[in-house]
């Protein structure tokens, strides 16, 4: 009669246990001195905490040498209420690539008129009774062509002129200040806020 076969899983608990107790009976003579032991403990708590952390800041390292985003000028300035506003009539280039690979992953000219609205050329005035816009990066366009954001995209559906306040970074509580900051000018048909449930980020 032949003995029953072994499972893997049978033979790996056996493995493991026997390598279990071959450490217990190597360590069994070996005497810690109070620092050694202080010193053991902290790594072993350390180190759960530690390898997480080294994985971030790896991917991180590695994104920010991959694929770092490029800037040729200021499109932002400093605001004493709104904290930033874009820089009236300015022109920036704005890029990323893989250098890993070498393909762009965006390469875009971002344009501001005078009143420093995201426009599509720098001379673009800004036109009164027209529908508006307000909201952060997703209004703004950010890493795509004018004609590629959503104000611009509105625009060319409704077949009237929107004008884009979107600035990166904003939440509702920069966003509806600045709107009221230009709504007498602007004098708006329809105001539009495209949040994407992020209109409570500011609050």
């Amino acid at each position: 009669m032949t003995a029953p076969r072994q499972s893997t899983l049978t033979r790996a608990v056996l493995v493991h246990g026997a390598f279990y107790v071959n450490i217990r009976s190597m360590m069994r003579g070996y005497r810690m001195s109070g620092r050694k032991k202080l010193l053991f403990f902290v790594l072993m708590v350390s180190l759960p905490v530690l390898f997480p952390v080294a994985l971030l800041l790896g991917y991180y390292t590695y994104q920010k040498l991959a694929s770092p985003i490029r800037v040729i000028g200021s499109f932002g300035e400093l605001d004493a209420e709104l904290g930033l506003c874009l820089k009236p009539n300015s022109r920036v280039r704005l890029w990323r690539e893989n250098r890993l690979g070498g393909s762009p992953l965006f390469d875009t000219m971002v344009y501001t008129n005078a009143d420093g609205f995201r426009v599509a050329r720098p001379d673009v005035p800004s036109q009164s009774g027209a529908v508006v816009a307000i909201g952060g990066s997703w209004t703004f366009g950010y890493a795509v062509a004018h004609e590629d954001n959503f104000p611009a995209q509105l625009a060319a559906v409704l077949a009237r002129p929107v004008v884009n306040l979107g600035v990166p970074g904003y939440g509702s509580a920069q966003a509806l200040p600045l709107l009221e900051r230009h709504l007498g000018a602007l004098r708006p048909a329809l105001v539009v806020h495209l949040n994407l449930g992020l209109w409570r980020r500011s609050l």
